[in-house]
């Protein structure tokens, strides 16, 4: 009876957990919060310069015993052409070189994202941003106050399938990507194309960025990237160190326990991609988040077969996440005793050698038991995502 009362008792805390992180409030460092990390005021007005006082006239005053003499009538003198010798035409043909196009050999920075005027009118919605300086970038004409009244009119976390989808229908291809590399991104700049991450903002808040630049040292290691958003890069491009980025972009909700339960890592939207559905490894989170997302934007809109889309999507889909976010505690807590474990071990003697392989192997237990339920939820969740989308398009979503 005993085991009986904690297994209930387990299963209900899941779900509590779960109910609390779809429908969670605003403030919440989730994946379902409000996206508004800082909020910047409207660019203040600056002030006209003062107009410049009336200069004193020019004319000389003469006084009376001075002799004043005339300039001579300038249409009666003829000027004489002065010509070129051979030697000053001659060089003249040379061509003159021109500028390098970048300063820096070792940055390779794409044009058109360094000074891109985007309007967030007091309003910090990071997604939005950086869909904008994208599109802007791209030659597409789009502003970010549309973006967002048609994607996060609320103000919530806008989940990545949420910019895939848009970008796709607005004539940018793109696909959602995991666990990339600093390459990846490299090689997307370099073939003229920039990207989209997901980062922490620094309090465990996840944030859009958009990359368009990087930087090398004389060795050839990236030491910097280059960024747009709106929190570091909002009026101009904003450099961050590649060891901060890094750190950022490999936990996107920080250290917190959420941030270590959800799949989110090295999140990239591949600009230009092969554009595919969600990932299978991030089913669950990516079908609640732009649940709630569709929710949300369908009935601020008034469009009620986006408001229909995602419901079926949270509905179907809670199977599905008390499932996947079940087989997330087992593996938080195994790679938590197989990490102690190895620390242990590297210390060296027997009885840690002989403790610390114990709590390895045990802990490697857990993480594959984990790994095998998540993909049952994963796959629940899948479904329930073709479903929610497919009454999505019964009303021409």
């Amino acid at each position: 009876m005993k085991k009986s009362l904690n297994l209930f008792t387990f299963i209900l805390v899941v779900f509590v957990v779960t109910v609390s992180l779809t429908l969670s409030a605003t403030g919440f460092a989730g994946p379902f919060d409000e996206d508004s990390t800082i909020m910047i005021p409207k660019a203040t007005e600056q002030e006209e310069p003062a107009a410049a006082e009336p200069q004193e006239s020019s004319e000389a005053v003469v006084a009376d015993d001075e002799i004043v003499v005339e300039p001579a009538d300038e249409s009666a003198t003829e000027l004489t052409p002065v010509l070129p010798t051979e030697e000053e035409e001659a060089a003249t043909d040379e061509p003159v070189a021109s500028a390098p196009e970048e300063q820096d050999k070792n940055s390779k920075i794409l044009p058109g994202y360094e000074d891109e005027k985007i309007s967030i009118d007091g309003d910090n919605y990071c997604g939005q941003f950086a869909m904008t300086s994208v599109f802007k970038g791209l030659g597409i004409d789009k502003e970010a106050q549309d973006i967002y009244k048609a994607t996060n009119p609320r103000g919530i976390f806008t989940s990545p399938p949420i910019i895939v989808d848009y970008l796709n229908k607005n004539g940018v291809k793109a696909q959602q990507r995991h666990n990339c590399s600093i390459e990846d991104i490299v090689k997307k700049i370099d073939d003229g194309k920039p990207v989209i991450v997901l980062v922490d903002s620094g309090d465990g808040t996840p944030h859009w960025v958009n990359i368009y630049g990087y930087t090398r040292d004389e060795s050839g290691k990236i030491t910097s990237v280059r960024m747009r958003d709106s929190y570091w890069g909002t009026r101009s491009g904003h450099e961050m160190d590649i060891d901060e980025f890094s750190k950022a972009w490999q936990k996107p909700l920080g250290n917190t326990f959420l941030g270590k339960m959800l799949g989110y890592k090295n999140l990239m939207i591949d600009i230009n991609g092969n554009s595919s559905g969600t990932p299978f490894a991030t089913a669950t989170e990516d079908n609640m988040a732009a649940g709630v997302n569709e929710v949300v934007a369908g009935w601020s809109n008034r469009d009620w077969g986006q408001v229909a889309g995602g419901a079926s999507k949270l509905i179907l889909g809670l199977p599905g996440t008390v499932i996947s976010m079940s087989s997330r505690i087992p593996s938080v807590f195994g790679s938590s005793m197989a990490s102690w474990g190895r620390d242990r071990m590297n210390q060296g003697g027997v009885g840690n050698t002989i403790l610390g392989g114990a709590a390895v192997a045990g802990g490697s237990v857990l993480q594959a038991g984990g790994w095998l339920v998540n993909q049952v939820g994963n796959a629940s969740s899948s479904v329930a995502k073709a479903i929610g989308n497919g009454i999505k398009s019964l009303f021409g979503r």
